[in-house]
């Protein structure tokens, strides 16, 4: 934040933070920070658990449950000039072709809220492979889910979706380069980077469709102006009046690499074992070696030898020394 502080020292100063839980009832907010909110302008809700194998009951109160009392919220915020919902590019990833516009959800937001009252958690786990179906995750599914939240509570709000794919680092702003987690496409990196990841389950020959942090966070903002600019226009479609075109019901931004800039993993992995080599980290535990495969015996068989028997013998030699397992 050196060129932040340099620009505007004293940003701080219009800083406030908000103690908020999504999974909440009415998202755990005091009644002085439910009144400071009343005076909000312009809201990205980007707040979620990106966890693929997050438990359903958690995916879905946060993610669902969540989306839905925030627009209730942002209902009482009297100069509210805009609402952007921060979807992903995935959320509809059973279609082959992922158009700007809604499609039918995976269950309605209220039906997924009502089996989470009735079904107490064992129940709720044995029935999570058959409720999330051809989703390849609850994190896929429950923003499939809340995009549907979003066209059905988002009545009297001007309101957008924006579907960003894979975000990594950024490309020029802050700095370059820069990344505060591990998740998705950076966990791949990282995980070569330090020997820790040899073999992954994945076709070469598809898109890496990622795009940069701080173009992602561009996008949001552009969004969000083009929706305020069609404020009036927008109020005036009723979401749930089947006459009305799915083109006009909302704004809804796809945000993606693969259209314009493509690149495959092949070339993506290429890049990570240059500059993995060239600069390596100074933490890495073991020398790079990646072998990525399609086929899901092969790597089966590369999990046992390249991870599973390594990590035993790493964990029986610390035992031995008398330090804790891995």
């Amino acid at each position: 934040y050196d060129r932040l502080k340099k620009e505007q020292p004293n940003f701080s100063t219009k800083i406030i933070m908000i103690e908020a839980d999504l999974s909440k009832l009415d998202l755990g907010l005091s009644q002085e920070s439910r009144e400071r909110l009343l005076d909000t302008n312009v809201i990205f809700h980007l707040a979620a658990t990106v966890r693929f194998n997050e438990a359903i009951r958690i995916a879905v109160n946060i993610n669902v449950r969540g989306t839905k009392q925030l627009l209730l919220i942002a209902k009482e915020m009297p100069n509210l000039k805009v609402f952007v919902y921060v979807s992903t590019a995935f959320a509809y990833c059973v279609h082959n072709f992922i158009e700007e516009r809604y499609y039918p959800p995976p269950i309605k937001t209220d039906k997924i809220l009502t089996l989470l009252d009735i079904l107490d958690d064992e129940k709720l786990d044995k029935f999570t492979p058959t409720l999330i179906g051809k989703w390849p995750n609850s994190y896929a599914y429950t923003k499939a889910i809340a995009e549907d939240t979003v066209r059905q509570y988002s009545v009297g709000i001007p309101t957008c979706i924006v579907r960003p794919s894979i975000v990594t680092s950024t490309a020029e702003s802050p700095v370059e380069g820069w990344i505060n987690n591990v998740y998705g496409a950076m966990g791949v990196v990282v995980g070569c980077a330090l020997g820790l990841l040899r073999t992954l389950h994945i076709d070469l020959e598809n898109a890496a469709d990622i795009v940069p942090a701080d173009y992602v966070i561009s996008h949001f903002i552009a969004a969000s102006w083009d929706t305020a600019k069609r404020k009036n226009t927008l109020l005036s479609i009723e979401n749930a009046n089947p006459d009305v075109p799915e083109t006009e019901r909302a704004l809804i931004y796809n945000y993606v690499s693969i259209c314009q800039n493509p690149i495959t993993w092949r070339r993506f992995t290429k890049l990570n074992e240059l500059y993995g080599t060239q600069v390596p980290s100074i933490h890495f535990l073991w020398y790079y070696f990646f072998f990525p495969s399609k086929h899901k015996f092969v790597h089966d068989v590369c999990t046992i030898f390249l991870h599973l028997i390594p990590a035993i013998i790493t964990d029986t030699v610390l035992f031995l020394s008398g330090r804790k397992p891995m």
